[in-house]
C-alpha cells in the first residue's frame, strides 16, 4: 500500500523587500513525483495562484486558503513491490520578480504525522534574490487510506 502524502500551502511571507513598497508575486506552486529527477512521473499543481497576483510588502504575512490539500503517492517498499510507485517528490515551484525555481525534495522514509492529528509537519522554502525574499510555508501530513 503506497504512502499517501498531503501537501498544503498556508502562507506567503515576504522577508525582505529591497524595492521599497509591495509587490505583485505570481508563479506557479506544485509538486512533482519521480524515482529518476529527469523523469516526472506525476505533477499535481499545489498553489497557480488562481486569483492572480498576490500583493505583499516587507514583513507581510498573506495566509493561504486551499479548499483541499493536494495528495501524491510515494512508495512504501515494506508493503509493496519497490517499483510499484515513486520514490521522491519535489515541492516548490516557480515566482515571478526575478525569484526564479526552487524546491524542497523529500523521499519514501519521510515522516510526517498523520493528518487526523492536525495540520501537519510544517516545511518552509525560501526563494532569494538579491533584493527579495519570500518564503513559502507548507504543511505536509499522511493520509490515510481507511
Amino acid at each position: 500500500m503506497p504512502k499517501l502524502i498531503d501537501v498544503r500551502l498556508f502562507q506567503i511571507v515576504c522577508d525582505r523587500n529591497g524595492f521599497g513598497g509591495s509587490i505583485e508575486l505570481t508563479g506557479n506552486i506544485f509538486g512533482v513525483t519521480f524515482d529518476d529527477p529527469a523523469v516526472e512521473k506525476v505533477r499535481k499543481d499545489i498553489y497557480p495562484f488562481p486569483g492572480g497576483p498576490i500583493r505583499i510588502a516587507q514583513g507581510e504575512t498573506v495566509p493561504i486558503q486551499m479548499d483541499d490539500s493536494i495528495t501524491f503517492l510515494l512508495s512504501s517498499p515494506s508493503t509493496e513491490p519497490a517499483s510499484a510507485n515513486p520514490k521522491f517528490i519535489n515541492i516548490g515551484g516557480d515566482l515571478s520578480n526575478g525569484l526564479g525555481s526552487k524546491f524542497l525534495t523529500q523521499d519514501f522514509t519521510i515522516q510526517v504525522p498523520s493528518c487526523s492529528e492536525g495540520p501537519g509537519r510544517r516545511f518552509d522554502l525560501q526563494f532569494d534574490s538579491p533584493n527579495l525574499r519570500i518564503t513559502l510555508g507548507f504543511h505536509i501530513c499522511l493520509n490515510s487510506i481507511f
